[in-house]
């Protein structure tokens, strides 16, 4: 154990800290602090095959489910996705990588920035919507929307024209089309579809989410706020305002 910590600190020669726990086992500090203030706990552990696991001994996600919970398949999903495209594995709810020892320190500093990453909130919320935003918006819209409107998921106003299909029909004195937009492809289907109900004298309202409006091409952002009714211009908006819009539109 000696030697391994030696030939660490021979690839650092500073920015590091280390404690025995074990023969086989020590904890390594880093200059690489949670958002709380604490310093990040990362642990090595010689293995038989001569590799070396190292782990945060289920900090990060506990840290995590703090602020935020990880308490949907949509966010479980997510936070596999930010730990496997890193290079990492999780098991119960440890984060873990394999390495050999002459890769020990870069794998130390990126299993440190993979911490970062999921524990910081705003981040990780980022990288949720960045990566699934309509499964995010289903979910909102089953779990907020639906409790509280008459809502049917993929409606198709034309009888048999399944090309012109909405994503959610809110149902009242007048519907309310609800669209969730997350390219510039998405815009021109619904702006194709909206102008082919207005071609069918199909009276209704419609409510268009973007992920990002701004991601959104100059000519696309142009042709759908013709053809279409309310905008929001983030799901954050619409979480926060869509709720009284709809109560209001309903009324």
């Amino acid at each position: 154990m000696k030697k391994i910590i030696e030939q660490l600190h021979n690839q650092v020669r500073h920015n590091i800290n280390t404690r025995p726990i074990t023969e086989s086992k020590f904890q390594v500090w880093l200059p690489v602090y949670y958002e709380d203030g604490d310093m990040v706990d990362i642990f090595v552990e010689s293995m038989q095959d001569k590799s070396y696991k190292i782990t945060d001994s289920g900090m990060t996600v506990m840290k995590l489910s703090y602020n935020y919970d990880i308490n949907t398949d949509n966010k479980k999903k997510i936070l596999n996705q930010i730990i496997e495209s890193n290079g990492l594995s999780i098991e119960n709810g440890t984060l873990i990588k394999v390495v050999h020892i002459d890769a020990l320190y870069k794998e130390l500093v990126r299993f440190s920035n993979t911490i970062m990453r999921i524990s910081t909130m705003s981040y990780f919320k980022r990288e949720m919507i960045k990566n699934m935003f309509y499964e995010l918006f289903d979910e909102y819209v089953t779990e907020q929307i639906s409790p509280l409107f008459a809502v049917e998921k993929q409606f198709m106003p034309i009888p048999g024209k399944e090309e012109y299909a909405v994503d959610y029909r809110i149902l009242g004195n007048r519907d309310i089309y609800l669209y969730a937009v997350k390219d510039s492809s998405k815009a021109r289907l619904v702006t194709i579809c909206e102008q082919t109900f207005k071609l069918n004298k199909i009276d209704s309202d419609s409510i268009i989410v973007y992920e990002d409006f701004s991601s959104i091409q100059t000519k696309d952002q142009k042709r759908i706020l013709n053809a279409t009714g309310k905008q929001f211009t983030s799901m954050d908006e619409f979480q926060i305002n869509g709720i009284d819009y709809l109560r209001k539109r309903i009324a």
